[in-house]
């Protein structure tokens, strides 16, 4: 009996995680399966974490940061008085951030780039967040290897200094929404290094 519904449970676990028909990820909203480069908590101040915010819609702000070992951090806080149900990362062998976009603007020149955070896959399933009011829903992604993979295979950026900000573009309750984070100025350097300037 017991092996039954291990086998029943195994069995109903990677369905979960395999492509639909239609070739849509999956969803997947059980809180043990938020990967664990998401930080979800609202004690951290702003000004430890040398955020750059956009405005707030849709119940939402979104901000940019730069980690330790150059890593880019996302920020989702929610400003919405009631719990909101977000998309967190799209689950793929690794983690894929489809409605992200890392946007870069070169103080020399102006010229602007955008990067999507996503690849190849097979199988795919979507991981949500629910965000109690006030909490916040961070993510650090490796800038140095997004910006040189998939799509961007083979992209060497001027080292220069560049205007960095984010994107975030989800279908929210009220309908679509396009959040933009603020800006901050980072260093670029050989082989896509970052840095924070």
């Amino acid at each position: 009996m017991k092996r039954t519904i291990i086998f029943l449970t195994l069995a109903l676990f990677l369905s979960a995680c395999a492509d639909p028909p239609d070739g849509k990820p999956s969803t997947v909203t059980e809180a043990n399966l938020i990967s664990n480069d998401s930080i979800a908590n609202s004690q951290i101040p702003d000004a430890q974490r040398q955020t750059a915010w956009g405005e707030a819609a849709g119940g939402l702000r979104l901000g940019v940061g730069i980690a330790e070992e150059g890593k880019v951090r996302m920020v989702l806080h929610t400003t919405s008085p009631s719990p909101i149900k977000v998309p967190s990362n799209i689950s793929a062998g690794e983690k894929h951030y489809d409605w992200y976009r890392i946007h870069l603007t070169a103080e020399e020149g102006g010229t602007q780039r955008q990067y999507l955070l996503l690849d190849e896959r097979n199988r795919s399933a979507q991981v949500n967040r629910l965000l109690e009011p006030g909490d916040t829903l961070e993510h650090q992604v490796d800038f140095t290897d997004w910006s040189t993979r998939g799509v961007h295979a083979g992209e060497q950026l001027p080292a220069s200094s560049y205007g960095m900000s984010l994107s975030f573009a989800w279908d929210s309750p009220n309908g679509p929404s396009n959040l933009r984070s603020g800006q901050m100025t980072v260093q670029i350097g050989e082989g896509n290094m970052l840095a924070a300037e």
